[in-house]
């Protein structure tokens, strides 16, 4: 169900029809907090504030019964890391149990921007 409102989402995007292209997004990670696209949707076309990208974060992985500890962990940690910088300007902490990605081009980029906004 997650990739029919990602692909509705999508199509209203391009109608420019983006209150309910968002809509379709935040629909698309309730139904599967994998879903990077809708995400990536919402953050990347300025649908929301940083703030509301953390309250959808949040309600994504609390709305979700079927994810471990481990699963909440990554998906907050790599969902934060594309939200917006300059309203949470603390350094992003890889988690213990994250450290393998430590060295990622896109880790190291996130926390980097988050020091030049500082």
């Amino acid at each position: 169900m997650a990739s029919v409102y990602l692909l509705k989402g999508t199509v209203y995007q391009a109608l420019d029809n983006h209150q309910f292209a968002a809509q379709c997004f935040k629909l698309a990670l309730k139904e599967d907090p994998y879903c990077v696209e809708a995400y990536e949707n919402l953050v990347y076309n300025h649908y929301y504030t940083g703030k509301c990208e953390e309250e959808i974060i949040t309600d994504t992985i609390d709305n979700s019964d079927d994810l471990t500890a481990e699963e909440t962990e990554l998906i907050r940690f790599l969902y934060s890391g594309m939200s917006k910088k300059y309203h949470n300007q603390q350094k992003q902490v890889v988690p213990n149990t994250l450290t393998c990605f430590s060295n990622y081009v896109t880790v190291l980029t996130s926390q980097a921007e988050r020091r030049q906004v500082r």
